[in-house]
């Protein structure tokens, strides 16, 4: 959960801060392209990671209520 958190807390600067600052200077992907690459590959990347963080955390719950949680012990 800690994890998920700092991920939504980059996402959240990614997608709506610095596109926000891009969106005000009127840039485009034409006009500045690694910067648009590189905020929206951070973004989608973040998305991706955390999604697939929620997944596994779903899953974990799942066989802790089967009583299937050996598959999950280090």
């Amino acid at each position: 959960m800690y994890c998920l958190s700092i991920m939504d807390m980059i996402a959240i600067i990614a997608n709506c801060v610095l596109f926000g600052i891009l969106l005000i200077m009127g840039d485009v992907y034409c006009s500045n392209r690694a910067m648009t690459m590189g905020v929206g590959i951070v973004g989608y990347g973040i998305w991706f990671t955390a999604s697939s963080c929620c997944l596994v955390l779903g899953v974990n719950r799942l066989f802790e209520m089967l009583n299937l949680s050996r598959f999950f012990s280090v």
